[in-house]
């Protein structure tokens, strides 16, 4: 019977031709090492960069594709669209809305994507 899987996994990659193609091997946390060709690779994982212990601001934004935003009062209500097409929804709200210019970008990211919590919900994960 066919499944339906979401993979989350840290890997270490380097670029490398097999048969004329272009593509990375990839090695796996257990060692095991496969080879992925180049538009599969790039289209499932996101370069984090030569420290692995850290998820730099650049892979989170990378990982958002898309957002909508929209006022509810006083609160801006901000849906954020992943790469992986989860979606994750946050809101905020200015202490005095007399004090609030209103300048800058008309969304923020969310602190579950922006690092206030990418300890505990890094990589975004389902729930039931």
């Amino acid at each position: 019977m066919t499944q339906h899987y979401i993979g989350t996994k840290q890997i270490v990659s380097w670029e490398q031709e097999k048969e004329g193609k272009p593509g990375y091997a990839v090695k796996y946390p257990d060692g095991y090492t496969s080879w992925s060709p180049k538009e599969t690779f790039e289209a499932a994982y996101l370069l984090q960069g030569d420290d692995g212990s850290r998820v730099p601001e650049q892979m989170v934004d990378d990982f958002i594709v898309g957002h909508e935003s929209t006022r509810m009062g006083n609160h801006t209500v901000v849906m954020v669209t992943l790469r992986n097409g989860f979606t994750m929804i946050e809101e905020s709200a200015c202490v005095d809305p007399a004090k609030h210019s209103g300048s800058g970008t008309p969304w923020r990211k969310p602190r579950a994507v922006s690092g206030t919590c990418l300890g505990s919900c890094w990589p975004p994960r389902a729930t039931a």
